[in-house]
C-alpha cells in the first residue's frame, strides 16, 4: 500500500502530498511506536525519498519489533523476523560500507544461533545462512581492498 502511494505521488510537484505522507507516518510511528508495519512503511518512504541513513535506522526498529518472546520457537514469528532480517541486511549489503557490513554481521548471527535449533531446515533459515556469507565475504573484500 504505502509503494503504491510513494509512487504515485512522487510525481507531486509542489511536494505537498509526500509532505502529508512524511507527517502522517510520523503520526503512526508516534502512535504505534510498537508496529512493525509502521516501521517497514516509514522505511519505503524514506527509501523511496533516497535517505538510505533513515531508511536503515526505521527497517531496525521494525526487526526490533518483531523480536517479541518465542519468536525462535514459532514459525510464523520465526519468518517474520527471517524475512525482516534479510531486508535490513540486504540494505546493508548495498551501502557497501564496513560498519554497515559489520553492523549486519552482528544482526544476522545471534538470530541464525537462536533459530538454528528449531528452524535448522527451514528455507527462511538457510536464507539467513547464504545472506550471513556474503555480507562476511562483501566485508572481507572490502577490507582487503578488493
Amino acid at each position: 500500500m504505502t509503494d503504491y502511494i510513494i509512487e504515485e505521488h512522487l510525481k507531486d510537484e509542489d511536494g505537498k502530498l509526500m509532505s502529508r505522507l512524511a507527517e502522517l507516518l510520523g503520526r503512526a510511528s508516534s502512535i504505534l511506536p510498537g508496529s512493525a508495519t509502521v516501521w517497514q512503511s516509514y522505511a519505503e518512504y524514506h527509501n523511496a525519498r533516497g535517505d538510505k541513513d533513515k531508511m536503515l535506522d526505521c527497517l531496525l526498529k521494525m526487526n526490533r519489533q518483531l523480536k517479541v518472546s518465542g519468536w525462535n520457537h514459532d514459525e510464523e514469528k520465526f519468518v517474520h523476523v527471517a524475512r525482516a532480517s534479510v531486508a535490513l541486511c540486504e540494505a546493508y549489503l548495498a551501502t557497501n560500507l564496513s560498519k554497515h557490513l559489520a553492523s549486519a554481521k552482528m544482526h544476522l548471527r545471534p538470530i541464525i544461533k537462536q533459530a538454528e535449533d528449531n528452524f535448522a531446515n527451514h528455507a527462511e533459515f538457510h536464507r539467513l545462512q547464504e545472506l550471513l556469507q556474503r555480507v562476511e565475504q562483501q566485508h572481507e573484500a572490502l577490507k582487503s581492498g578488493s
